[in-house]
């Protein structure tokens, strides 16, 4: 910041630069000496010495008192690799603030989605109103073991409000209309959290497993269940659930003789301001029959782990049925039957 003074008609000037410091460890430390150089001659400023103790213990609801402080915390501190574990940073202040800026942990040894804009809300605690700014985050732990989450830092200005005397101290003359508001840089920070990361279980762990960790859905759809041999039907695979939905896959498919089938670009699409990372994964599949009569669809299954219930769960499709009729032109049935085994584009376009 910078300043200016008029005394009997002299002017002096100054800067002030203000840093704020984190103490990282216990012990005995010096500050400075700072050094400004000018047209060959050198200023030097005195040393500072800081002793920095063990931490400290808060007293209960210490915090609370406080107009303005950062909490962190997780829903789970022993998730299971690839467990879906929500981290909330919640900023309360009971006073004004200005040019908040949030530096999150780096979260190494997970994967992050955001959970939505942050929300803000009002809430009291030990009769003290305070205004809550709360940003959530899903985490996914790739790995077992030890896994520790930084501190979240949050520097702002806290504005202060004046105490003036005489004309301005009238209630009519308010601080954030007339700029009579001072600020003082504020650096807060959370408490470091420990994850414990437990690898998933060989009991019950088959071929079938999917590799999605959570709770999930699975369902199938047919547009067509009666058409000509030749013709083709979409088949509609839709996963669905709550977890790492972004590993998701088409469950493997069951040798099916009567069908020639071809598959589509899956999509997956994330739920928005969702209380958890949750999202639909869809497949289409194109059947087109190759014989008439009453043909089976089968069922798709895979698992998944479900870290509530502590194992594997079988997830799985209904099976469908297709009434196929005998094709208006046989030429159709020929085409489709040239086009399953041809590797030529250009055949495939004519």
């Amino acid at each position: 910041t910078t300043r200016m003074q008029i005394l009997n008609g002299r002017i002096t000037s100054g800067v002030d630069y203000t840093y704020i410091l984190i103490p990282q460890k216990a012990g005995t430390f010096e500050i400075g000496p700072a050094t400004v150089s000018e047209g060959g001659s050198a200023a030097t400023s005195n040393v500072v010495t800081l002793t920095i103790t063990g931490e400290a213990s808060p007293r209960a609801g210490s915090a609370q008192q406080q107009d303005l402080f950062v909490t962190a915390g997780v829903s789970t501190t022993s998730p299971y690799v690839n467990e879906q574990v929500v981290y909330t940073f919640r900023l309360f202040r009971s006073i004004r603030i200005a040019n908040a800026r949030l530096d999150s942990p780096s979260f190494q040894g997970c994967r992050v989605e955001s959970l939505g804009k942050e929300k803000e809300y009002e809430t009291t605690i030990n009769g003290k109103t305070f205004i809550v700014t709360e940003v959530r985050q899903a985490l996914f732990p790739t790995r077992e073991g030890t896994i520790e989450i930084e501190p979240a830092k949050l520097s702002c200005e806290a504005v202060a409000q004046s105490h003036r005397r005489g004309f301005f101290s009238d209630p009519f003359f308010d601080d954030s209309l007339f700029g009579f508001s001072s600020t003082e840089p504020k650096m807060l920070h959370t408490n470091p959290i420990a994850l414990e990361v437990k690898p998933l279980p060989l009991e019950g762990k088959t071929s079938r497993f999917s590799g999605l960790v959570g709770q999930f859905t699975v369902s199938t759809d047919i547009s067509k269940r009666h058409l000509e041999v030749g013709d083709t039907a979409t088949l509609t695979i839709t996963i669905k659930g709550s977890g790492n939905i972004r590993d998701a896959a088409a469950p493997e498919m069951p040798a099916a003789a009567d069908f020639k089938i071809y598959d589509d670009k899956p999509v997956l699409s994330i739920q928005e301001g969702a209380e958890r990372f949750s999202g639909t994964f869809t497949l289409k599949k194109a059947l087109v029959p190759l014989k008439e009569g009453r043909l089976q669809v089968p069922e798709l299954a895979f698992t998944y782990f479900d870290p509530g219930q502590g194992h594997y769960a079988l997830c799985k499709s209904a099976p469908l049925t297709i009434e196929a009729t005998p094709p208006g032109n046989k030429e159709k049935l020929q085409l489709v039957e040239a086009l399953g085994t041809t590797t030529s584009k250009e055949e495939v376009k004519i």
